[in-house]
């Protein structure tokens, strides 16, 4: 028997749970873009895991927190050794935990192609204290080094880089200085399509688009707050990207999403709740779906 699958499909630790219940005995591969390796299953049993030049429980745990990639179990294949001893339920079940946390740390940190940069200060006098993990992060963010770069060179677990990268980032060690930036990007999408959304089947788009001016001009009637970052076209709204920087972003980014809400507003009003609601929320799901890719 031979299995082959994407581990976008089902995970490692899901396909663990299927061939031990089913006492089954070979190895188990995974290769991913950054975790590789194998698990070796003897009558259903998780007896041995190599990843690199981890071996026994560690490669395990980091074998199973591949989020995409390729998996394959080969039937009949023995261990070269026993590494692990521990009950392969609850294995399995520490393994989709870590999986999960790990999708979570995913979710709260900049794209890997972000450049980030060490803090020059701190916002907070409490002292800190940073685990060897955590320096070892710190001092790889050069401000060259994409953050790809930096889990690559780490040499430290998959779970544990993700996790002081999150936490460095939250207590003000390491900035992102695109965030701002990216944010913006995102509510200036939400804006056009809810200008696309609503004026098609109805009013037009260019009527949307001159309800959009004179919200513009109402918070900025002498042109002087916004009309150097504003592009006006046939699809709604554009950024002057030469003009717009991380400090001037979180400005904008606050009166665009003012703006989000007037739309939603001014659709209630023309449209009736439940069919503005429902095409905001067409939206919504459209843009994030764009960001999980």
């Amino acid at each position: 028997m031979a299995i082959e699958c994407r581990v976008e499909d089902a995970s490692p630790s899901e396909l663990l749970y299927f061939l031990s219940h089913f006492r089954k005995t070979g190895v188990f591969k995974i290769d991913s873009e950054n975790i590789k390796g194998e698990i070796y299953i003897k009558d259903g049993k998780i007896v041995h895991a190599i990843n690199n030049d981890k071996v026994g429980l560690e490669a395990l745990y980091n074998l199973t927190l591949a989020q995409q990639g390729k998996e394959f179990f080969v039937l009949g294949e023995f261990p070269p050794s026993e590494t692990i001893a521990e009950e392969s339920a609850q294995l399995i079940s520490e393994a989709e935990r870590r999986r999960i946390e790990l999708r979570e740390l995913m979710e709260k940190i900049p794209p890997l192609d972000t450049v980030l940069q060490r803090a020059t200060r701190l916002n907070s006098n409490e002292p800190i204290t940073l685990r060897k993990s955590d320096w070892k992060v710190f001092v790889l963010t050069d401000g060259e080094g994409t953050l790809k770069d930096v889990i690559e060179t780490s040499e430290i677990g998959i779970l544990e880089v993700y996790a002081s990268i999150s936490w460095l980032i939250e207590k003000g060690f390491i900035l992102d200085p695109a965030a701002a930036l990216r944010e913006l990007n995102t509510t200036l999408t939400k804006v056009n399509e809810l200008v696309k959304v609503y004026g098609e089947g109805g009013v037009g788009i260019p009527s949307w688009i001159n309800y959009l001016k004179e919200q513009v001009d109402k918070y900025d009637p002498d042109g002087s707050k916004l009309a150097p970052f504003f592009i006006w076209n046939a699809e709604g709204l554009g950024l002057n990207q030469d003009n717009i920087s991380s400090s001037n972003a979180t400005v904008i980014n606050e009166f665009m999403q003012r703006l989000g809400g007037m739309i939603l507003e001014k659709a209630v009003n023309d449209y009736g709740k439940i069919i503005a609601k429902r095409k905001y929320d067409q939206v919504m799901k459209k843009i994030s779906q764009r960001e999980d890719k």
